[in-house]
């Protein structure tokens, strides 16, 4: 369904349009997820978020923002904001609660990967979180994902620990957006 292979020097010529996430569109994300998932194979690298989870972020002031090529659905970015349970989930103390976004991260139909999209994104994200008067962004990634890793580090995050979490074993990064 999402998962078509085209030529990735022509991904870089498209204009990518983008909109907020609505309730309408949760399950499609759900699925999405799925998608994507299945085709790495590896359902670690990639935190899944349920239909409840993302609907209490679009409640709870995040963000998650739906792109398109044409009509056609590629990806989605997530910013995760005033989610106490989550900001103490990652143990982190150097950073205050109020002053933190949470990563909830970027995702991409495979035929999309490798052309500085999740980069862009990223700066979405931060661009997002400034918006919204934060100080700091916080990250996880896998340590199998080092594609996203490798993004996070080039983008200025730091790695400031390591756990155990419900998603698998991540890093643990933050970035000062200020």
């Amino acid at each position: 369904m999402y998962i078509t292979k085209i030529d990735n020097k022509s991904i870089l010529k498209r204009n990518l349009s983008k909109r907020a996430c609505t309730v309408d569109d949760i399950n499609m994300l759900v699925d999405f997820q799925n998608s994507v998932v299945d085709y790495i194979g590896n359902k670690v690298i990639w935190g899944m978020y349920d239909y409840a989870y993302l609907l209490k972020t679009i409640n709870n002031d995040g963000y998650i923002e739906l792109y398109y090529d044409k009509d056609v659905f590629v990806g989605f970015l997530m910013l995760i904001a005033n989610d106490l349970e989550e900001f103490e989930k990652h143990g982190i103390n150097s950073i205050k609660f109020e002053e933190t976004a949470i990563y909830g991260g970027v995702m991409l139909s495979p035929k999309y990967w490798g052309n500085g999209l999740q980069k862009q994104m990223t700066e979405r994200l931060e661009k997002l979180a400034l918006e919204k008067d934060y100080k700091y962004m916080l990250a996880t990634v896998s340590p199998e994902n080092s594609y996203s890793y490798d993004n996070l580090i080039d983008s200025g995050y730091k790695v400031v620990g390591e756990k155990d979490m419900s998603k698998g074993f991540r890093y643990i990064l933050v970035k000062n957006l200020i």
